[in-house]
């Protein structure tokens, strides 16, 4: 079976906070894939916990977390 972990603090345009949370907990726990249900918000959180968790920083800013086409330098965890 699965270990999981919900994190359902997802706001509408969450702040920098929220999508550290998630990826605290995703490390914390060792996520293996981060699973995204919801609207906009909670899929940009979940594709940016699934980038920044496999991360050595994070490092995120404007310039260059959030747009098209952006975070494509490294594997990210299965989304």
């Amino acid at each position: 079976g699965y270990d999981v972990r919900v994190f359902d603090a997802v706001i509408p345009d969450p702040p920098e906070s929220i999508i550290i949370d998630a990826i605290d907990l995703a490390k914390e726990h060792d996520a293996k894939a981060v699973v995204g249900m919801g609207g906009g918000s909670s899929m940009d959180v979940a594709k940016l916990c699934a980038y920044f968790t496999t991360a050595a920083t994070q490092c995120i800013d404007d310039d260059t977390a959030y747009g098209v086409n952006l975070l494509t330098e490294r594997r990210r965890l299965p989304l």
